[in-house]
């Protein structure tokens, strides 16, 4: 019971000092999230009122940043401003959007470095195929949309996320094409005498 209370307060007090905001890591997070702003504004433009919003309100919270002093302070307040972009779900979903194409490129990249038996080429292209057009699906989906409120930014995020995850899987699918499948044995059950 002892060793049990002792173990549990080592790893509450190594998650309490674990989660405390590090002014050098916040920092990073910032410059991330403003590169991030710039390349989703430029590739969204159907979305740039929202993220401009979005921004401005970043950009408040880090004017309290600027004016607090200490470390621990400065930390606080800048990672206040970086869960502005992380809790807002459009400026999240277009984040996703480009990982997740970002990811099924790298995946087709490496698809085509790898060879394979004839008979299971087929297979593969067929894959590689239908990820792009549901890539290209899902940023027609982006593209050709009119984004006038938040709700409907949402509702064509969930779109084009779902049609990525999609062409994501085809992706890993391809990937598994000529893996051999292993099949789990069930251990049997020694009887005890």
């Amino acid at each position: 019971m002892k060793k049990m209370f002792i173990g549990a307060s080592v790893f509450f007090l190594v998650a309490a000092f674990a989660c405390k905001p590090s002014l050098k890591n916040e920092t990073n997070k910032w410059n991330e999230n403003q590169k991030i702003y710039k390349e989703l504004t430029s590739s969204y433009s159907h979305f740039e009122s929202h993220l401009s919003d979005v921004q401005k309100k970043a950009t408040a919270a880090y004017a309290d940043y600027q004016k607090a002093s200490g470390e621990e302070k400065k930390a606080a307040a800048l990672a206040k401003a970086n869960n502005i972009y992380s809790s807002d779900k459009v400026f999240d979903g277009l984040r996703s959007v480009r990982e997740k194409n970002k990811n099924i490129n790298d995946g087709i990249r490496r698809l085509y470095k790898k060879s394979y038996k004839s008979k299971h080429r087929r297979k593969v292209q067929n894959y590689i195929a239908s990820a792009r057009e549901k890539q290209k699906e899902a940023n027609r989906i982006l593209r050709d949309s009119s984004v006038n409120s938040a709700e409907k930014a949402k509702e064509t995020l969930e779109k084009a996320l779902d049609k990525l995850d999609k062409a994501d899987g085809d992706i890993d699918n391809a990937l598994n094409v000529g893996k051999k499948k292993t099949k789990w044995k069930k251990k049997k059950k020694k009887k005890k005498y």
